[in-house]
């Protein structure tokens, strides 16, 4: 799916990340499913990626409009798919150093080399 641009450097993107939410019982889903979209509802469907799932972990990005969606299955074994936006950022061009010695040049005009002209 083509991203929406954000400006030269940046664009938002859909992705989707599937996998299964592993549960004991069917009061167990509901309850983790609940606490899920009750944290997404708290934070405004926006959360933050963590390096690791250490106390001291930094973030390292962030995930916007998150939406979860359970598929069905006969086992216990939940098919589950995380859709959110991501904003992604292709490298800007190296920007030239200031400059360290500006210069002018001086134009004298055609006519007499005189005192009195340029």
């Amino acid at each position: 799916m083509k991203g929406q641009n954000l400006g030269n450097y940046a664009y938002l993107k859909r992705r989707s990340q599937f996998g299964k939410l592993y549960v004991n019982s069917v009061d167990q889903l509901a309850e983790v499913m609940d606490k899920l979209e009750q944290r997404l509802a708290d934070l405004h469907d926006y959360l933050i990626v963590y390096e690791s799932d250490q106390a001291d972990a930094l973030p390292i990005g962030r995930m916007i409009r998150v939406q979860f969606e359970v598929g069905t299955s006969t086992t216990l074994d939940i098919p589950i798919t995380v859709r959110y936006d991501v904003i992604q950022e292709r490298e800007r061009p190296i920007e030239p150093p200031p400059a360290t010695t500006v210069t002018t040049a001086s134009e004298y005009g055609g006519g007499t080399t005189d005192d009195n002209s340029i």
